[in-house]
């Protein structure tokens, strides 16, 4: 058993420790109580990556959450532009009077094949990121589902097959608040530089960490991408590997899928640390994985 006063190192090493520190059999898990399943929404448009980071900053003691979709083939003066979507629990006494369907929503629709390959480019998602920008005007006060603010793909069934056979990574990185607008600003110059159609870009800000060597949140930004796979996409990632390692970023490992193991150790300098926790609680090393060996967590 362990907990943060007790078998600490086992108990932070678990979190976020890729499975690799045992098999949980019960955990205990507090969770935040609401009273409707409905959201207050507010909507605020950003022109650039500065204005969309320092809004975040600006409003962050106002709302639970917070998070920003980003419009990665936008270059120029209007790069990073954003829409802000800053989200509150609604009051028994605030909630709209219909009810929702248990367990959510069904999807508006549903891809039912997969996608001819290509279909996802750089023209097909501008089209989609301006009707997405001009769909979404600053404006406060919505009231949705909360499926709907959460999970807005879920509105899609099977949104993945528009990837085609393919499929795509997901690649998200963090960067510290003191290199976030450089590091990101790198990042978002060379996807739109390479006309990278990733309809799915969200940004959030990080607040303090915890003492898991793995652990990937600590103060700064985040950003998520859905990158779709071809031949070039692992020489593009270790580009965005190399700017994020720049600017001190990490890689969250959940979603990796193809990082070395020396850009790990860079990034994460407590590895060491975790490997000490691992040897002691595994030394026969029977928990292993193909990212664990890939990123050299063993």
């Amino acid at each position: 058993e362990c907990a943060p006063d007790r078998n600490a190192e086992v108990y932070w090493a678990t979190l976020g420790g890729a499975g690799l520190t045992g098999v949980v059999l019960l955990a205990a898990i507090q969770l935040r109580r609401v009273e409707t399943a409905w959201m207050r929404v507010d909507h605020r448009r950003a022109p650039d990556l500065e204005a969309a980071m320092a809004a975040m900053v600006e409003l962050d003691d106002r709302y639970t959450y917070a998070v920003a979709w980003i419009d990665v083939l936008a270059r120029g003066r209007a790069l990073g532009r954003s829409v802000l979507m800053h989200g509150e629990h609604l009051s028994a006494a605030e909630a709209p009077a219909r009810t929702l369907p248990a367990g959510g929503r069904p999807p508006a629709l549903t891809v039912p094949w997969d996608a001819p390959a290509g279909l996802l480019n750089r023209w097909t998602v501008a089209a989609f990121n301006q009707a997405f920008w001009l769909g979404h005007p600053t404006r406060a006060g919505l009231h949705v589902p909360l499926e709907a603010y959460f999970y807005p793909l879920d509105r899609v069934g099977a949104w993945n097959r528009l990837y085609g056979s393919r499929g795509f990574t997901q690649y998200q990185v963090l960067f510290p608040t003191a290199t976030a607008q450089a590091g990101l600003t790198a990042l978002l110059e060379r996807l739109s530089r390479e006309g990278v159609p990733s309809f799915l870009a969200v940004l959030k800000r990080m607040g303090p960490g915890n003492p898991g060597p793995l652990s990937v949140p600590a103060p700064g930004f985040t950003l998520a991408l859905d990158l779709p796979w071809h031949a070039g996409t692992p020489g593009l990632v270790a580009q965005l590997d190399a700017i994020t390692l720049h600017h001190g970023g990490r890689l969250y490992l959940a979603k990796d899928a193809t990082a070395h193991a020396e850009t790990i150790a860079a990034m994460y300098p407590r590895l060491a640390a975790f490997r000490e926790v691992r040897a002691r609680i595994d030394p026969q090393g029977r928990l292993s994985s193909t990212l664990a060996r890939r990123a050299g967590l063993l």
